[in-house]
């Protein structure tokens, strides 16, 4: 990841720093996908039980499995929580200025759930070392490129939220 302070020198903003850079990475990313050595590999890959989705290949992520009752259970693999639909918990965060206007966003289209989608909301899942406050902070400077110091953050509950692809405990 390139962070956005490394161009703080600038007149850039910091929103206009982090979309050029998104741009730059998705770039890259579908070079790297369609390169005829990473079609080759990621069958291999993909056989022996690694995610070869780009978003994925740097680190093994860890994320908190929780119960019906939002109870911590273990830590497993996101790969391992995504195939099986695990129920784990994760985060909502919604920005919007004094108007009351909201930021919307475009998923990045490497992601694992919903990619290259619009969405209302800024956050993730959260990972096996991190709390639902520090992800949401994590998550909205990633995203948004926001240094998270300038905002507001108000935790408003906890919300229940099933599909085919998706069970999480989503706090907002």
């Amino acid at each position: 990841k390139i962070s956005a302070s490394l161009f703080k020198n600038t007149s850039l903003g910091q929103n206009k720093i982090y979309m050029i850079v998104k741009k730059i990475s998705d770039k890259l990313i579908r070079k790297m996908e369609e390169s005829k050595i990473f079609q080759k590999l990621a069958p291999r890959l993909q056989n022996a039980g690694i995610n070869t989705k780009p978003d994925t290949l740097s680190k093994v992520r860890l994320v908190k499995i929780v119960d019906e009752e939002n109870n911590f259970v273990e830590n497993v693999e996101r790969r391992v929580m995504r195939e099986k639909v695990l129920l784990h918990r994760s985060t909502f965060a919604f920005l919007y200025n004094k108007k009351k206007e909201f930021y919307v966003q475009q998923r990045s289209k490497v992601k694992d759930y919903l990619p290259g989608l619009y969405e209302i909301c800024h956050g993730g899942v959260v990972d096996a070392d991190e709390d639902e406050h520090l992800t949401a902070k994590k998550e909205v400077q990633e995203e948004v490129g926001i240094p998270i110091d300038n905002l507001h953050f108000e935790f408003h509950g906890t919300f229940r939220y099933s599909s085919s692809d998706s069970n999480i405990f989503c706090g907002i």
